[in-house]
């Protein structure tokens, strides 16, 4: 497990934990990389990780426009030992290898994997959509929500599944060692609460949660027959036919399965957020009943935006071109408080604001939405 220049010049300037910050890894000498690399290796010979890396200190962030006195109006911000995220990097890279040469994720998630993205899933549904109302057919799709996902991980059944997946000798020690005996602290201003243990989680901030968190949920597209797409904890699957009532039928089908699922692996589906669209042509269709095991039913939108992409019953993008002209226009005037015939910035760092906060709002998920109607892309083009 190498430990090399390039190592740590990949290192990005992110919050500081309790020891150094990234930026002292750049300007260490060989010889303390090398006493460096001895003490990982040390670890990672005995699957044990210092009492010091599996603490955290819990720092609040207010979310915008929430009331202050309610808990779920923060978000937590974790700060942990940088020594032990740069000892992360190095494990999750050998990790990645281990999954991608035998295949272990399911095809269906593209969350966390190299060279795959959120487009992807997005021009698979745009092209079911688009090719069922070409057809004369529907498409009912299912967007579940899993309440506080990565909070909800029970580590039992995550190292249990890890075992399933072939990942076992010091690299599964290194992880059971890493979730187990983690204590975190909150901090509001300089002052600190009382220790407590973490149960469950998958440490929110942590280098190697999110591919942790992908082997816990990659059985879940396995289990339905339906098609399925799912990018961390964004998961929606759908059916296309011209039958609506046979569509509500194999969509209740695979529902009552994903709930199963859940309360097989300690998670909880959000009956509030999750919901159900029918991409369809037809003015009076038939109408769709989805149930929840608790005898929830699953309400019916017109529009649904999934992993930043609205998409529309009638398979129309209207509501994303207003959404992305109305914001363009809005970062082109700090483009025009910039700019000026005497003064001002010149067009290098024009063109950088343009491309950082316009283009780039306006070229997500253009593959899919720039096939919409010529009407619909005026003001687009204008911009």
């Amino acid at each position: 497990m190498p430990l090399g220049i390039s190592d740590r010049n990949n290192t990005k300037n992110t919050a500081p934990g309790p020891d150094i910050c990234y930026e002292m890894f750049k300007h260490m000498s060989i010889q303390s990389l090398e006493v460096m690399l001895q003490l990982f290796y040390k670890i990672w010979l005995m699957g044990k990780i210092p009492p010091s890396w599996l603490h955290s200190i819990v720092v609040p962030i207010p979310k915008p426009n929430k009331s202050s006195h309610l808990p779920s109006s923060y978000r937590p911000i974790s700060l942990t030992s940088n020594v032990c995220k740069f000892f992360q990097k190095m494990t999750v890279c050998r990790l990645n290898w281990f999954l991608e040469y035998h295949n272990v994720l399911h095809i269906s998630q593209s969350g966390f994997w190299q060279r795959r993205k959120t487009t992807d899933h997005l021009l698979r549904l745009h092209d079911a959509i688009h090719k069922s109302m070409a057809n004369k057919h529907n498409i009912l799709s299912v967007f579940i929500d899993i309440e506080k996902a990565y909070d909800m991980v029970n580590k039992e059944v995550l190292l249990s599944k890890l075992l399933s997946h072939g990942i076992s000798g010091r690299m599964f020690r290194f992880i059971r060692s890493f979730l187990s005996n983690r204590t975190f602290q909150v901090r509001i201003g300089s002052t600190l609460s009382m220790t407590k243990r973490i149960e469950n989680d998958t440490l929110q901030g942590s280098v190697l949660s999110p591919i942790l968190f992908s082997l816990m949920i990659n059985y879940l597209p396995a289990r339905i027959t339906s098609h399925a797409a799912l990018y961390a904890d964004d998961f929606c699957f759908w059916e296309c036919g011209s039958d609506i009532t046979l569509l509500n039928q194999l969509c209740q089908r695979s529902l009552m399965k994903v709930w199963n699922w859940c309360e097989e692996c300690g998670f909880k589906l959000s009956s509030s957020k999750s919901t159900a669209v029918l991409f369809t042509r037809k003015h009076n269709p038939a109408p769709i009943s989805l149930l929840l095991q608790d005898g929830t039913r699953l309400p019916l939108k017109k529009e649904y935006k999934y992993l930043g992409l609205t998409f529309q019953r009638n398979g129309s993008y209207s509501t994303r071109t207003q959404n992305v002209a109305a914001k363009c226009r809005a970062r082109l005037n700090v483009i025009r408080f910039l700019k000026g015939t005497s003064w001002g910035a010149g067009k290098r760092p024009l063109l950088t604001v343009c491309r950082s906060f316009v283009r780039s709002v306006m070229e997500y998920g253009m593959e899919a939405y720039f096939f919409a109607s010529p009407n619909l892309l005026k003001p687009l083009h204008k911009i």
